[in-house]
């Protein structure tokens, strides 16, 4: 890691402070989350009595091989992480081929509703939007 990044969120405070207006009504919030890292859920959300696993999206055994690949490399660039207990909420996943052969991953974080990864997540300065599938597979 850069030893001018901060250890919290990964980010170098330095430039950030050096780039970010001064007169940003959001620079606070900003400079904040550069330094201790974004708080990106509610904690005070109900947490889930009982494990969640949602069963993967078809076309996920459908390109199985581009998501294998595309998921160890996930883990190669530290995008992933290997863990030994699995987490809480394990999300559905689903796969949009890609024109050159390779999947976009989907990861569901709308299911079960109740206890979906979705719901405890901050909405205080963006709403997530669904895009078409379409739109996804052109990114």
């Amino acid at each position: 890691m850069d030893p001018d990044c901060n250890i919290a969120s990964g980010l170098n405070v330095e430039q950030w402070d050096k780039y970010l207006p001064i007169g940003d009504e959001k620079r606070d919030f900003i400079m904040n989350g550069v330094k201790l890292g974004f708080k990106l859920s509610e904690m005070d959300k109900p947490n889930t009595a009982k494990p969640v696993l949602m069963k993967n999206y078809f076309s996920a055994f459908k390109y199985r091989h581009p998501v294998q690949n595309q998921i160890l490399e996930e883990i190669e660039n530290g995008r992933y992480l290997l863990v030994n207990t699995p987490p809480n909420i394990v999300s559905a996943l689903g796969a949009i081929p890609k024109k050159n052969g390779d999947v976009r991953l989907i990861h569901d974080c709308s299911h079960p509703v109740g206890n979906a990864v979705n719901e405890f997540a901050l909405r205080f300065y963006h709403t997530p939007s669904l895009v078409a599938c379409e739109a996804v597979m052109n990114l």
